[in-house]
């Protein structure tokens, strides 16, 4: 199947005109799509001041060299994975724009996407915390520094981290409905 977009698929094409002229600065949305776009960026915008002003607040009242309490934790990684995962958000906002692939089909996702970012990293958080896995010293996400990098890579990664998590699952609790029967369903 050929990409008709004018980047030829790429995010970051070899050549940055777009296929366009040089001075072509218009945008070839209509205005009510370039609304929607700009809700949307303002959106995300909130999602990621929100985000850092999360972890802020929550730093302030927890010393570098301690380890935070488990709701302090939980609350750094949610907001650690709320950034993480609207960074890839706003990556993929940007990306379709400029592409010609943005569509209001995906605003559901598109709104999702943080918020689902931010439970995953807690919940995997906890499970790494757990050591259930056995895959990380649980106590490396003792430290403060860890536990915002842990949260925001598994944000930005939450669509891989829920993939793996399946296979585990998987593993563990045998085929999901799509995959071998395991029963009535």
């Amino acid at each position: 199947m050929h990409d008709a977009s004018p980047t030829g698929g790429a995010f970051a094409p070899a050549n940055p005109t777009d296929g366009r002229n040089l001075f072509d600065y218009k945008s070839r949305w209509p205005d009510e799509a370039r609304q929607s776009q700009r809700k949307e960026g303002f959106y995300l915008a909130f999602l990621w001041l929100t985000g850092v002003a999360g972890v802020f607040a929550l730093l302030l009242g927890t010393p570098v060299a301690q380890s935070p309490d488990t709701p302090t934790s939980m609350a750094l990684v949610f907001c650690a994975g709320l950034l993480g995962g609207t960074t890839f958000d706003v990556k993929w906002w940007y990306h379709s724009i400029a592409k010609g692939l943005w569509h209001l089909d995906r605003r559901p996702w598109r709104i999702a996407v943080p918020w689902i970012a931010a439970i995953v990293a807690m919940f995997v958080h906890v499970l790494f915390k757990s050591d259930l896995l056995g895959i990380l010293n649980p106590t490396a996400l003792d430290k403060i520094h860890n536990i915002l990098a842990f949260g925001f890579l598994v944000g930005y990664f939450s669509d891989s981290a829920t993939a793996k998590l399946a296979e585990i699952a998987e593993s563990l609790f045998g085929a999901s409905r799509g995959g071998r029967a395991n029963g009535p369903m």
